[in-house]
């Protein structure tokens, strides 16, 4: 079954001596998953209620929040939640949805 797997990560949050949502987008690239990608947030809250409006540019850049996007089959996602577990990734919030992928859209040569 296809799944979305979203891990809700901090800009401070380094992995191996690396950006933890870079080490995250390359290792589900070397599971050959089909789509992964990071975004910044741009304003809500998190677990410690700590409120971030990057318009008005009230939080610490390392505390910027980033959610990283995984697409692919549910058994891959869990493989690669694993690989980052046994590399000490840091305690973060991570969501695993089953999902049903499809295309819209026209596509051009």
């Amino acid at each position: 079954m296809n799944a979305v797997l979203r891990l809700y990560v901090l800009a401070g949050d380094r992995l191996g001596g690396q950006p933890l949502e870079r080490v995250i987008v390359d290792t589900a690239k070397s599971l050959h998953l089909p789509w992964a990608f990071s975004r910044p947030g741009i304003a809500g809250y998190g677990r410690h209620g700590l409120e971030v409006d990057l318009m008005l540019l009230e939080i610490r850049p390392d505390r910027m929040p980033i959610t990283v996007q995984v697409f692919g089959a549910e058994e891959q996602l869990t493989s690669l939640l694993l690989q980052l577990q046994e590399r000490q990734m840091p305690d973060r919030t991570v969501v695993l949805e089953p999902i049903e992928m499809s295309t819209v859209g026209h596509r051009t040569g």
